[in-house]
Formats: structure tokens, C-alpha cells, sequence
């Protein structure tokens, strides 16, 4: 290999090289986007449907059966799922792994507006929204005031607002949990009816009387006049002087039959902050900027506001997420540091300290230039990228503890320090270059992870094929260069830790491999019980999940009072949680969310609409640690599962992609009361299973809705269409927003008709409602109508276009929703299904095997590529093979030392399982590489080859495992329950396979190596 030489010839060219290098490296460390998490497409997107007053059966033929036909001719559509409930319509929209995010949102977009037109006219709110983690908040504060109007707190919160949208980097800013003003229009509809004037001349005359039309252009002469019509109201008494009858020459003003004037529309979302009536600010981040440049200008704005505050409102921050990503990412680079002085001690006490300055420099070299190379790929410094980092600092010192250590043995067999240096590098060039792509070839299963979870994941493999690029690099150029500088003949001498090391070469490892070699079929035996072993602990004593808890000191638990609660009774259930909350110590604050889910403060936190029977409350605890965390969490399950009349759920934060519950079950039928059995029946096995808890099954509950019966023939005999008499009955109980009223500072108000509240009828007494025959006779609705109590489903749910229950649980700690969904579904295999009826696994069983099997695929293609490639450099089919062997290996060491640490197979368990393969091949390659060497140019034997390189090989590959180990450790020990996994997997599989190569690889090359 000429880059050795090249490097060392060219020293001036060299030099400036790095030094360049070094510079971008720098800055992209400075100025590459910071953040918690990885932002990533949702993989899918939202549609949102208001109908007030509809209920769920209605919004199933009119909303969602339509909305799901048009979305299913979209290509790319892997699920859609809808959930309907009184008035409200959830359509979920989830996008296969080939979809174009961009491309299928925009067809998804034109499919909503085609079919607008076949969707009912007077719907509420319909729109459409992606699954975006750039929409999780990064900022979120409660204006508090006990005392100021909302009128006054909706004023300073949208000056905030445009203080904050002044930032940067800041992508958008809401104001949310205050009422908005309207106009009201009360109806008296007994004055109405004596004046025979009907809803929908009431509803024509405001609509007609509030148009700007223009009157066009009018030429005198050589001047053109614009003709100016009525045009729009301009004050609140134009809309009461509206003429809405002319009856029998007598004519009526609205202001006769209505009540008029600007107020509050009903409270439908309250907020609290500590208890107290807030109004929430909040604001999400631009892909790409830096979160602490942000929060800086975020915190001048702030400061600037506060000065102008008086001491009835207060601000204070319920989410700082600059807070949060400074902890995690400098939790990481302490981690990173830990490792890099582990990894120091390790090459200072085995190569002495020249040698090992010349490693200590490739280290932060090759970390910055690969931050470098992160920051030009449009990727920023978050958990995932610092951990590859960790990652990759045990690996990026192979290469250059390799060619060290060569060039070191070159030296002491007596060549100069420059020749040395040269062919000590050129030697091993190859090997290492091979190594490095076999490393590279075993992270691109990772990068070719589709879906939310590789998206969220990829910033990791891009930051250690990107590190292993450039240690590699330096390794072949800068090292042997830096070397050939430092080292000393005169001053060589071996550390303790080497002389040891030599000691354990000439004594139990010689006597090993020699007795290994005498009786392979023994060894070989003992390594297959081994590997076979590996695969019963995996299949039966390992637990499998998903992704962990998020580790963060945040949670929320979720009210949800019996459906058709009113807001009122919701709160007061919420504010009964909030006094169990508040005699915790531990709590820092909690912040009240009523009628509306809680604003995104999580990146994979779902978000639910109005609903009056909903309260969140987000908790936040003064720390992490995880022991006084589930104690909180289990204390607070316990005090709140007796609180009658209301299910209160507590529910930490998960990390990974977005699920509706970690166990999500779902039947698929038509009939609502067989479902609905079903369901039940699922429900009880879940119950009784350990480890469930918040088991909510959405079909386990009616509601009981009023049921205007109309009788259609008498309607007809009078002279009434069907159309009118439900348009007056919505018009009465729900209102219509039927016009917009904009004052002179040009803030637009919504012109709300409906009947008077204070004369609101009771559900048996229809005779205040009156509608207008064609006639034009004015008749009572208890004329044609009755009503009736009615039971019905709470909520409807679909999957792929057909009906289904959903039943959903979360786990409590120490237990696998794998391992419950599958103990579920043994059952539920014996169990009497109707026809037509069958059933869905979703939830972290879905995930898994999703995920899982995505991985499996791209790592045999990954593996068959290594293959490839070793073929080519070995010329043999059978050596590649004897370098394989170091993979069922690794496999026993992973399994063996998750199970000693208490750890599941998790997603991230497999990810270092997915590393382990190229880490654990490179020794492989560095002994077959030299026996093959010593073979063929020193002429000796297959049995002396192994042997020797055997004992020369063992301290580079001893070296490079410790210092793997070593930078691995610290994220180990600290990083929660997402990198540990990862990181017993690597250093059980890689300390296990490490000694067991040294000796299954010797046997197998003599094996199957011919002289």
C-alpha cells in the first residue's frame, strides 16, 4: 500500500492537510445543530374532522367511510386507522418504508380537497397535519393570572408571541387554553316563531347583509369612480339593526328576537399551572438550528417581557428544552471523555508513552473530522450521534493501535524509524483497510432501517462509518508519520502491562493453542455446545422488548371522566389529582391540560383533540433517578385507582417510534356487539395477566345520547323537508358559525348563532323549537318529533377501512410487552372465533418484528457483501469462512452478558449485536491475513504459521478489544436503559469471542488449509 509512503514523503502536504481538516472539523463541533433527539418524518400524517353534534355513527358514514375510500387510492399507504367519537373524527394515516414522506403527504393532501365537496357542508374544523418530531415543543410557558380577564391575558400572551416569533430558528408559536372572543347571537325562539321568522331567514339575512361585493367601476368623463356596495358590518350595532322578516308589512330587526354582543365562546380547554388558571405559550424549532443559540434569544426576549409585567400575571417556563439537551449531551461527552481516558491508560500502560501519544492524537483527530463529515450530511449533535461516537472510539484506535504496533516490531527487528514506519504501515494497510470496510459493511443494516425507527436511529452508523473513515485514514498516513518522529531505540523499552502479556503468550496461551490443535474435534464441540446454548438462553431465558423508557424526571397522567362528561365535572376530577399530586416533595411543578390534550412536549407523544371528558396533567420531578421515579409512579397508581366516576391513567414517556400502547390489541368485524364481546373477553385476559396495567378497552363503555325521533310521514303531511328540521335542531342545541365580523383594528370575530342559553329546553320539551313549513306556517318541533334515550358506543374505531375494538395496555417495569402479547395470543389461539372476525397485533410486538426483521434481512446482505469482499482480498472460499466463525462467538459472549446484567434483548441490543459482527471479524482477518503471510513469505508450515501468529497477533488483537471495552464502558455504566443493552452486548460478545478466536480460528485454518 502507497499511502504510508506517500504520507511520510510528503510531510509538508500532510500537515496542512490535517491541519484544514482539523479546522472544519472544529467548526462544525461550534456550529452544527444541537438538539435531544434526531429529527425525523413521522412516517404518516393526521386528518382532524369537527362535526359538533354528530355522533360516532354518524361521523363513520359521513366522515370517515368517504375520507378512508379517497386516502386508499393514495400509493404507499400501509395502515390507516380512525377513531371516532361524538363530533370528532381521528384518521391516522401511516406511510409504508418506500414511501416519499414529502410526495405521499401532498397526493394525501389533494385526495382531502377532492373529496371536501362529498363531506357535509357545516362541518366545524377539517384539516390535515404530518407526523413531524420538529413539532414536539421546545419552549413552553404558562401566563398565570387568578385575577386578569382572558381578554387581558390573550393580549400579553400574542405579544409574546411576536416577541418570540422574532427569533431565529424558531419554526412556530401557539397560544393555547383561553377561550376566543365571538359574537354572539342568541336566538329567542318563541319571539321568532310569533313573528314567523325562521332559522334559516335568520342565518340568509346575516350571511347577505355581512358581503363585500364589489359594485365595479363607474367612467365620468376622463375620471374612473369605484363603485362602493354595503359592504361588511362595521360595528357591533350594524349586526343588531339586521333585518331578518318583513311580516305582513311588519318588519323585524335581529336585535328584536336575538341577543347581541362580544363575549367569550363556551370554555372548551382550561389550563392550570401549579392550580392556578393559565394560558399556555409555546413554540416548536426549525430543522437544523442550534438549540442553545435559540434559547439564547428566546431568554433576552423573555427578560424583556417580564419587565413589563404587572404583579397579577406571572411567566413561568414549564418546558426548557435547551435544559434537557445540555444535561444529555454533556452526559455523553463526559461519557465520550471517560472513555477516551480509558482508552488512554489502556495504550499508555501496553505501548509505552510515545507510542501512545501517537494514538491519543488519532483520537480527537478522527472524532472531529468525522463530526465534520456528520455536519455536511445535514445530521446534528443529539443522544443518537453522541452515542455513535462513544461507539466508535473503542473502534477507530484499532486501526492505529495495528499499525503502531507493527511498525514498533519493525523497529525492534532493526530497521530505521522512517522504514519502519513505511512498511510497518504498508504491511498491515491491506488488512486494516479490509477490516475497516468489514466494520463499515456490518453498520449499513442500521443505515438501511427504514420506517420511524431508522430514521430516528441513523445518525448513529452515519457517525461511526464517518469516525471509522477517518481514523482510518490517519492511520495509514498521520500515525505512521507521528510515529516514525517519536520513537526511540535507545529509549525502547517494554511497559510492565507488555512484559506481562508476553508471559501470558509464551506460557498458558502457547500451551492452550498447542493442546487446542492436538484435539480439535474437542474444541470445535465444546464451541458448538456452546452456540447452541447461546440460542436456547436467547429463545427462552432472554426477555425481548423494544425501546425503554424515556429516563427523563417528566410524565403525565391522563383523566378520563365517563364520556358525555361535562368540562366541569372533568375539572373537578382534575383538580382532585392535582391535591395528590401536590403532596408529593418530589414534584417540581405540574401544569394542568382540561378538554384538550396536553401541548407536544415529547417527540413521540400523540396529541388528542377537544374533548370534554379528557384532562392531562404534565408532572415534573425535581430529578431522575430511577428508583425514587418508580416509587412516585407506583405511589401515585395507588392513590389514584380509587377515585370513582373517572379512569386516571399515569404514563411515563417511552422512547422510539410512536405506538398507541406498548400491548395493542385489535379485532376486526363488523358487528359492533360481537366486538364489543370479544373485546371483553380479551380485556379479562389481560387483566389477569402480570405486568398489564392501564388495561383500556375503548368498546367496554356506551354512552347514553338523546334520540330525536322524527315522524317522517307527519313532517311530510306538514309540509316540513327532514333537512330543515335537523338543521334547526343543530342550529338550536350546537350553533353556526355563520359569518365573520372584523372590528376596525382588523381582528376578524366568528358570528355565532344559536338559541339562547338561558332558555335552553329540556331534552323532553321540543315545543321551543320551531321551523316553517313550506307554507310557511311556523310549527312546533313536538309536533313531529320525540325523544328518546338512546345507548351507544362512546367511541367507534377502524382499521384498513373496516370496524374494530382496540384494546390497549401499557407494562409495568421489570416485565416484556412481548413476552405479555405473546402469552395473549397463545390464549386467544384456542379461543371460539365467530366468522369474520379475526385478529391484529400491534404495539411493541409489531415494532419488533418489523424492526427486527428489517435488521435480519440487510444483515445477511451486509454479511454476504463482507464475503464478497474477503473473497477478493483472500482469493479463497473457505478462509472467509474460517474468519466467520468469530460471529456465533461473539453471539454466546452477548447473550451470556445480557442475561448476567439483567438486560432485555432490545432494539438497541441488536444494533450492537449488528456492530459485534465487523468488530469481532477484524481479528479473524488480522490472524488469517498473517498465517497466510508467514506461509508464503517465510515458507513455514500450516502448523507453525497458526502458532505464531497466534502468539503475534494477540497483543494487537488483545489492545484493540480492551480499548473497545474501555470506551464502551462508561456509556455503559451511565446511559440508561437505552445504551446499555447495546453496550453489554458488544463487550460480553467481543470479550467472549476475543479469546475463543485465538484459539477456534487456529483450528479451523488448520483444518481446512492445505500445504
Amino acid at each position: 500500500m502507497r499511502l504510508p509512503r506517500l504520507a511520510i514523503e510528503n510531510i509538508q502536504f500532510t500537515i496542512i492537510v490535517f491541519v484544514v481538516l482539523l479546522i472544519l472539523g472544529l467548526n462544525s463541533f461550534f456550529s452544527m445543530p444541537r438538539s435531544e433527539d434526531p429529527p425525523v418524518d413521522g412516517g404518516g400524517c393526521s386528518i382532524i374532522v369537527v362535526y359538533p353534534g354528530a355522533n360516532p355513527y354518524d361521523m363513520e358514514s359521513l366522515i370517515a367511510e368517504p375520507i378512508e375510500d379517497a386516502i386508499n387510492e393514495v400509493d404507499h399507504i400501509k395502515k390507516i386507522k380512525s377513531s371516532l367519537s361524538e363530533g370528532l373524527a381521528i384518521i391516522g394515516v401511516k406511510f409504508d418504508n418506500e414511501a416519499n414522506f414529502k410526495d405521499t403527504y401532498d397526493d394525501i393532501t389533494e385526495k382531502l380537497s377532492s373529496v371536501r365537496k362529498d363531506l357535509p357542508e357545516d362541518l366545524y374544523d377539517y384539516y390535515s397535519f404530518k407526523w413531524e418530531s420538529t413539532d414536539t415543543k421546545i419552549l413552553l410557558m404558562a401566563m398565570i393570572s387568578e385575577s386578569s380577564s382572558y381578554r387581558r391575558m390573550e393580549k400579553l400572551s400574542k405579544e409574546l408571541k411576536r416577541k418570540l416569533e422574532k427569533v431565529r430558528g424558531i419554526k412556530r408559536v401557539d397560544i393555547e387554553a383561553y377561550p376566543e372572543q365571538i359574537i354572539s347571537v342568541d336566538l329567542d325562539l318563541e319571539s321568532m316563531a310569533h313573528r314567523n321568522i325562521s332559522f334559516d331567514e335568520v342565518l340568509k339575512a346575516i350571511e347577505s347583509s355581512n358581503l363585500n361585493i364589489p359594485g365595479g367601476n363607474i367612467e365620468i368623463q376622463d375620471a374612473s369612480f369605484s363603485v362602493q356596495t354595503s359592504g361588511l358590518y362595521k360595528s357591533i350595532e350594524d349586526i343588531k339593526n339586521t333585518i331578518v322578516g318583513n311580516h305582513e308589512g311588519i318588519v323585524t330587526y335581529l336585535w328584536q328576537v336575538a341577543k347581541i354582543k362580544q363575549t367569550y365562546e363556551d370554555e372548551n380547554y382550561l389550563g392550570r399551572f401549579d392550580g392556578k388558571r393559565a394560558v399556555f405559550v409555546s413554540a416548536t424549532q426549525k430543522k437544523g438550528y442550534n438549540i442553545f443559540k435559540i434559547f439564547d434569544q428566546i431568554d433576552e426576549q423573555v427578560s424583556d417581557f417580564k419587565n413589563d409585567l404587572d404583579s397579577n400575571v406571572k411567566l413561568e417556563y414549564v418546558l426548557d428544552q435547551s435544559v434537557g439537551v445540555d444535561h444529555r449531551i454533556n452526559q455523553f461527552l463526559l461519557n465520550l471523555l471517560e472513555g477516551i481516558v480509558l482508552v488512554g491508560v489502556v495504550i499508555f500502560l501496553s505501548i509505552g508513552i510515545r507510542s501512545s501519544i501517537v494514538i491519543m492524537i488519532t483520537i480527537p483527530l478522527s472524532i472531529i473530522i468525522g463530526l465534520f463529515l456528520l455536519d455536511i450530511s445535514d445530521n446534528g449533535m443529539q443522544q443518537i450521534s453522541i452515542g455513535g461516537l462513544v461507539l466508535a472510539l473503542g473502534l477507530l484506535v484499532d486501526n492505529g493501535i495495528v499499525v503502531v504496533e507493527n511498525v514498533q516490531r519493525m523497529f525492534r527487528q532493526g530497521l530505521s524509524p522512517r522504514e519502519a514506519a513505511i512498511q510497518g504501515a504498508s504491511q498491515v494497510g491491506w488488512p486494516v483497510f479490509s477490516s475497516t470496510v468489514t466494520t463499515v459493511f456490518a453498520f449499513i443494516p442500521i443505515l438501511m432501517l427504514g420506517g420511524v425507527t431508522g430514521d430516528f436511529i441513523r445518525s448513529l452508523p452515519l457517525t461511526v462509518i464517518f469516525v471509522m473513515i477517518a481514523s482510518l485514514f490517519i492511520a495509514l498516513s498521520l500515525a505512521p508519520l507521528l510515529t516514525s518522529k517519536l520513537i526511540r531505540r535507545d529509549k525502547e523499552k517494554k511497559s510492565f502491562f507488555r512484559r506481562k502479556l508476553d508471559l501470558i503468550i509464551e506460557g498458558p496461551y502457547n500451551s492452550t493453542l498447542n493442546f487446542a490443535l492436538k484435539r480439535k474435534s474437542l474444541v470445535l464441540s465444546v464451541a458448538l455446545v456452546l452456540f447452541v446454548g447461546a440460542l436456547f438462553l436467547f429463545a427462552f431465558g432472554l426477555r425481548k422488548s423494544f425501546f425503554p423508557k424515556a429516563e427523563k424526571p417528566e410524565f403525565l397522567v391522563q383523566v378520563k371522566t365517563p364520556k358525555g362528561s361535562s368540562l366541569g365535572y372533568t375539572n373537578e376530577v382534575c383538580q382532585f389529582v392535582e391535591k395528590v399530586i401536590d403532596s408529593i416533595p418530589s414534584v417540581k411543578n405540574y401544569t394542568t391540560s382540561v378538554g384538550h390534550g396536553f401541548p407536544k412536549v415529547y417527540y413521540n407523544q400523540g396529541i388528542l383533540s377537544y374533548n370534554e371528558a379528557l384532562g392531562q396533567i404534565f408532572v415534573e420531578l425535581d430529578k431522575y433517578e430511577e428508583d425514587e421515579f418508580e416509587s412516585v409512579i407506583k405511589g401515585l397508581r395507588e392513590k389514584l385507582k380509587w377515585i370513582p366516576g373517572a379512569r386516571i391513567e399515569v404514563q411515563e414517556f417511552q422512547q422510539g417510534a410512536p405506538v398507541d400502547a406498548p400491548i395493542t390489541l385489535r379485532v376486526v368485524g363488523d358487528n359492533i356487539k360481537t366486538l364489543r364481546e370479544i373485546s371483553s373477553d380479551i380485556e379479562n385476559m389481560l387483566l389477569a395477566t402480570a405486568g398489564t396495567i392501564n388495561v383500556n378497552n375503548q368498546l367496554s363503555k356506551n354512552r347514553t345520547d338523546l334520540k330525536i325521533e322524527i315522524d317522517k310521514d307527519k313532517a311530510l303531511m306538514l309540509g316540513v323537508p327532514l333537512s330543515i328540521i335537523d338543521y334547526a335542531i343543530r342550529t338550536a342545541v350546537t350553533g353556526n358559525v355563520i359569518s365573520k365580523f372584523r372590528d376596525e383594528n382588523g381582528k376578524e370575530y366568528d358570528i355565532l348563532v344559536r338559541q339562547d342559553i338561558d332558555s335552553l329546553y329540556l331534552p323532553s320539551d321540543l315545543s321551543s323549537i320551531w321551523v316553517k313549513s313550506l307554507s310557511g306556517k311556523m310549527i312546533s318541533l313536538n309536533q313531529m318529533a320525540r325523544v328518546n334515550f338512546e345507548e351507544a358506543p362512546a367511541i367507534l374505531t377502524r382499521y384498513n377501512q373496516e370496524r374494530c375494538a382496540a384494546i390497549l395496555s401499557d407494562v409495568r417495569g421489570g416485565f416484556s410487552a412481548n413476552e405479555i402479547n405473546q402469552k395473549i395470543v397463545k390464549q386467544l389461539e384456542s379461543y371460539s372465533w365467530p366468522e369474520g372476525y379475526s385478529l391484529i397485533v400491534e404495539g411493541d410486538t409489531e415494532q419488533i418484528k418489523e424492526s427486527f426483521g428489517s435488521m435480519g434481512f440487510a444483515s445477511i446482505i451486509a454479511l454476504i457483501a463482507i464475503f464478497a469482499i474477503l473473497v477478493l482480498q483472500f482469493r479463497s472460499l473457505l478462509q472467509p469462512l474460517i474468519i466467520y466463525s468469530a460471529i456465533p462467538l461473539a453471539i454466546v459472549g452477548s447473550f451470556v452478558a445480557l442475561l448476567i446484567t439483567n438486560n432485555d434483548f432490545s432494539f438497541t441490543a441488536f444494533i450492537g449485536l449488528t456492530s459485534l459482527i465487523g468488530i469481532v471479524i477484524n481479528n479473524s482477518i488480522l490472524l488469517v491475513d498473517y498465517s497466510n503471510r508467514l506461509i508464503r513469505e517465510q515458507g513455514k508450515s500450516i502448523h507453525e504459521a497458526v502458532i505464531e501468529s497466534g502468539k503475534t497477533r494477540l497483543t494487537p488483537i488483545v489492545l484493540t478489544t480492551l480499548t473497545t471495552i474501555g470506551g464502551m464502558l462508561p456509556l455503559t455504566l451511565t446511559g440508561g436503559q437505552i445504551w446499555a443493552p447495546l453496550g453489554w452486548t458488544i463487550i460480553g460478545g467481543l470479550a467472549f469471542s476475543t479469546f475463543l478466536t485465538l484459539i477456534i480460528v487456529p483450528v479451523l485454518y488448520l483444518i481446512f488449509t492445505k500445504e
